[in-house]
């Protein structure tokens, strides 16, 4: 909601992940999110806030 405040007893998840059902759609424009056998997974997330 814009302009909407937070009580005390809510928040906010910023939850980074593949698209659900993803494995089932090849052509959605993100990388391949089966992880095969020798393969490295590397993730970064990162979020900036600015408070006005």
């Amino acid at each position: 909601m814009k302009d909407a405040e937070y009580r005390a007893w809510q928040g906010l998840a910023l939850e980074s992940e593949f698209l659900p059902d993803s494995p089932n759609h090849a052509e959605w424009p993100q990388p391949d999110c089966i992880l095969r056998p020798g393969e490295e997974y590397v993730s970064v997330t990162e979020y900036h806030f600015i408070a006005q």
